[in-house]
C-alpha cells in the first residue's frame, strides 16, 4: 500500500531560502541608501563651499591681472625710449665725431697726444702766472703815495671813497675868495718817474651845484719825481661870485702815474 507524502512539506525550504534571498539584499540596499545619503549631503556641502570659493577668489585675480598687463606695457614704452635715446646719441657722436678713427689709434699715439695737451695746458697756467708776478711787480716800481698837509677835524660828512685820500681846504671860504691846501706824492719804487700833471673835472654840492675845473689849479703844474723822493704840489680853489654855499667835492688824478685824491672845500653864504 503506497503512503502518499504530503504535499506540503517540500515547498517550504523553497520559501525559506527565497525569504532569507529577500531580506539580505533588502539590508544591502538599505545600507546603500544610508551611505548614498551621506555622500549626497558631503557633495552638497563641497559644492556650496566650492562656489563660494571661487566668488570670493575672481576678484583678486582679476585686479592681479590688470595690474600685470599695466606694468608690463610700462616696460615695454620705457624701454622703447631709452634704446631711442641711446640711437640717436649715437648718431650725434657719429655725426660730430669719429668714435673709429679715435679708438682704432695705437696706444702710443694717444699718450702722445695726451702728454702734448697736458704741456700745453701747464705752459697756460705758467704764463697766467708770469703775467700776474709782472703785473705785481709794475706795480711795486709805480708804488706812488699822496698825503694831504691839509687838517680837518671835522667828522660831520663821511668821505665819498674811503680808499681814497682826501684832501681838505683848511679854511671855510665865501664867494670871491680862494683857499690851498698841500698834497705831498711820494715816489717810494726804485725808478723815477716820467713828468706828470694833475686834472679834475670839477667839484660838486649835494645840491648838484657845480664848481668848474677853470677854478682850481696845481703848483707845480707838471712835475717828476725821483726814485725814493717826494714833491710837494699846492692846490688852490678860487670861488667866483654866485656860487651858492655848501660842501663841494670832486676827483683829482694823475693818470700817469695812476693817482687819485679826493679835493673837499666848504663854501658858506
Amino acid at each position: 500500500m503506497a503512503v502518499e507524502k504530503p504535499a506540503g512539506k517540500k515547498p517550504a525550504p523553497a520559501r525559506v531560502a527565497s525569504a532569507g534571498s529577500t531580506k539580505k539584499p533588502a539590508a544591502r540596499a538599505k545600507t546603500k541608501t544610508a551611505s548614498g545619503g551621506k555622500t549626497g549631503s558631503d557633495a552638497r556641502e563641497k559644492t556650496a563651499r566650492g562656489k563660494t570659493g571661487k566668488k570670493t577668489g575672481a576678484k583678486p585675480d582679476g585686479l592681479a591681472a590688470g595690474a600685470v598687463r599695466i606694468v608690463e606695457q610700462a616696460a615695454s614704452i620705457l624701454e622703447e625710449e631709452i634704446s631711442a635715446g641711446i640711437v640717436a646719441a649715437k648718431k650725434v657722436g657719429e655725426r660730430y665725431t669719429n668714435a673709429s678713427a679715435l679708438r682704432s689709434g695705437e696706444n702710443e699715439q694717444v699718450i702722445q697726444r695726451f702728454r702734448k695737451d697736458a704741456h700745453e695746458v701747464l705752459d697756460i697756467l705758467l704764463d697766467l702766472v708770469n703775467l700776474s708776478i709782472s703785473a705785481i711787480g709794475g706795480l711795486g716800481e709805480r708804488a706812488m703815495n699822496i698825503r694831504g698837509t691839509g687838517v680837518s677835524n671835522d667828522k660831520a660828512h663821511p668821505r665819498p671813497e674811503e680808499n681814497l685820500p682826501e684832501l681838505i681846504v683848511p679854511a671855510t671860504l665865501k664867494a670871491g675868495e680862494s683857499g690851498k691846501v698841500g698834497m705831498l706824492v711820494e715816489n717810494g719804487s726804485g725808478n723815477a718817474t716820467a713828468q706828470f700833471g694833475f686834472t679834475t673835472a670839477g667839484l660838486l654840492n649835494t645840491s648838484g651845484d657845480r664848481l668848474d675845473a677853470q677854478h682850481i689849479s696845481f703848483d707845480p703844474p707838471l712835475l717828476a719825481i725821483s726814485a725814493n723822493d717826494v714833491e710837494k704840489v699846492n692846490v688852490t680853489v678860487a670861488i667866483p661870485e654866485g656860487t651858492p654855499p655848501g660842501q663841494y667835492s670832486g676827483l683829482l688824478q694823475a693818470p700817469a702815474i695812476q693817482m687819485r685824491a679826493i679835493l673837499t672845500v666848504q663854501v658858506e653864504a
